[in-house]
This record gives C-alpha cells, structure tokens and sequence, in this order.
C-alpha cells in the first residue's frame, strides 16, 4: 500500500481536482492521510466530505506549523509499504502509482519526471515544460558514487534532489533511520530530506516518465516569494549536499562544480531583491546583499563568474532597482 501524505493549507479551491486525480488511480491501493495545517478556508469540510465517503481518506487537523511538520505529522500516522509526499494543488497521472511500484521493486526510491505549468496572478497559464531523467538503476555504493558526480555536472540533475512529489520511498527506510523534515525551513526542505534519504541507501530507480503536474500558480507561490532569511536556507541546503557527497567520499571529487553550482544560484538568490514580493528599502537591500558577499559564496560566485565569462552582466542585474551604492558592494564579484 502507498500512504500519500499531503499538507494543507487554504487549497480548497484546488483540493476537489487534485483528490479526483488520486481517486482515478488505476492502483487503488493507498491511503490518503491529509494534514489540515490550520486553513482559515473551507480546505477542513471538504476534506471531511471526501473523508466520509472514502475509507482510504483521513483527515488529521493541526495548528499551523508549516509543511514540514504536516509532513512529519503524516510519515508517524502512516500504515503503508511506500510513502509519497504530494501538495494539495498538484494532479497526479492515472497510471502512476501502478508503474511506479512496479518499477521500484528491488529499490527503496523511485524517482520521476513532471510537467511544470507556470499561472500568472490571474489564473492563465504563462509556460509549461517537461522535465525528466534518462532511466537508471542504482545498487551499489559505487553506482550511487558515479551519479553524483552526473548530478554534480548537469544542473538539470537537480530534480534527483529538488523536489519530494517527483519520488517514492520505502517507509522503513524512513521510520528505520528516523528521518524527519526540517521544521525550521519552509522552503528547500525537501532538498535537505532527500539528501538524508540518499545517504540511508544507494537503491534508487529513476524513471523516464512524467506522472506529475506541478502547479506555480502567480507569486503568491513559496517559490515566488522573497525570504530575508535566504542566505540560511542556501548554507543549510548546501550543508546538506555536501555532507552527503562526504558520505559516499565524492566531496573532494566534485567540490570546484560543487561551489560554482552554489555561486550560480547564490547569484539568483541576490536577484530575488526584485521580486514583486520583497518589500525591503535600499538600505535593507544593500544589507541582504552585503550577507552574501561576506559570506564564503562570494568566492563561489567568482568562481562561476570565471567560469561564465559572458554571465558578468547577471552582477549588474542582480542591483536593478537597489540603488547606486551598490556596486561598491560588488567590486569583489566584478573581479
């Protein structure tokens, strides 16, 4: 059985579609256990509605505490052989679970492709893309060594850590290792739990099929919005990655891609000062910058600088909109 854990919160305009795409699973045999993480909407009847009429449905309410702590909530309630992680606005293809766990038999992890479909503030869809890796098996330590050093290389392997609705896992493997979500991190969350799972086995199955649809819907999203506290999130996710190369002594191997990978999205970080959602001065700007150049990634940032000759130009977008001081804040990234 799959126990499909699903945080909520304040998704009743979604919920119906995205329960509909789990009910017209051609493998029925799951259970839904859907935390309630104290919505203010009409999430809690509706999932007490389907609750009522479909014994695979349960309905577990709590305080808000954000999705990690839903999902922990949910992994202790589980009772099935695989858990599965889905968000409460995403739909999922009829045949998924039936493929998925037959390909995962032998394997503790089986991982998948997805559809992203981009919505604007009003509800049309602005772009969709597909995204999914070449098939592959792994057994060994020394298969799992090989694709880190493939995952290190190729940033489009960040789908192998980014993401917790693209994959399946063994329940023992997780209550056997204690493996919890960082209930301190509201976003990149499930980039620290994978790590951890990847570190517990090297048996993971990679299927080249896209059975989910991931919905970014405006700027609303968690992805889409500014947090002050990025540069914490970025060290604890980087932490993460590279104690699991530690793990399987891959570390020294990758560490100069490693470090330009993280200078390239440090620099993404930067440029999120002109998202709609950021809501700080010039001043506090100048400071959220100024915490990334004095810490270690300005060096990683130089280093895929060096690396990017022509991506120079992202340095002096990254200050749009922040004020003329700022590039005496970036002199050490310009170089």
């Amino acid at each position: 059985m799959i126990s499909i854990i699903m945080p909520v919160y304040n998704a009743a305009g979604f919920l119906p579609e995205t329960i509909r795409s789990l009910k017209e699973q051609t493998c029925g045999d799951f259970e839904l256990i859907a935390v309630d993480d104290g919505s203010t909407d009409e999430s809690a009847r509706i999932l007490s509605k389907y609750a009522s009429s479909d014994p695979r449905i349960r309905l577990i309410r709590q305080e808000n505490g954000g999705p990690s702590k839903a999902r922990n909530t949910g992994i202790a309630h589980a009772r099935g052989e695989w858990l599965y992680f889905m968000d409460s606005d995403d739909l999922l293809h009829p045949d998924a679970f039936r493929k998925l766990t037959k390909a995962g038999e032998g394997f503790d992890v089986v991982i998948f492709g997805r559809v992203r479909n981009v919505f604007d503030d009003a509800g049309g869809l602005k772009k969709r893309d597909t995204l999914s890796l070449p098939d592959a098996q792994m057994h060994t330590e020394d298969e799992m060594r090989q694709y880190l050093r493939n995952v290190a290389a190729d940033s489009r392997r960040d789908v192998f850590f980014s993401y917790i609705w693209n994959r399946l896992i063994r329940a023992d493997l997780v209550r056997g290792n204690a493996l919890e979500f960082d209930e301190n991190l509201r976003l990149g969350e499930d980039f620290v739990f994978n790590t951890k799972v990847f570190s517990c086995t090297p048996r993971v199955r990679i299927v080249d099929r896209t059975f989910y649809w991931y919905m970014v819907r405006g700027s609303g999203t968690l992805v889409g919005k500014f947090y002050p506290d990025e540069l914490e999130r970025r060290k604890r996710m980087y932490a993460a990655m590279t104690g699991l190369y530690e793990h399987y002594g891959e570390y020294e191997v990758c560490r100069e891609t490693l470090e330009i990978n993280e200078g390239r999205t440090s620099l993404m970080c930067m440029k999120k000062i002109d998202f709609p959602t950021c809501r700080l001065g010039t001043k506090e700007k100048i400071g959220y910058l100024d915490s990334f150049l004095k810490d270690e990634r300005r060096g990683y940032m130089v280093s895929y600088l060096r690396s990017k000759p022509g991506k120079r130009n992202m340095v002096r977008r990254v200050v749009i909109g922040a004020g003329k001081a700022l590039p005496v804040y970036l002199t050490g990234v310009y170089r």
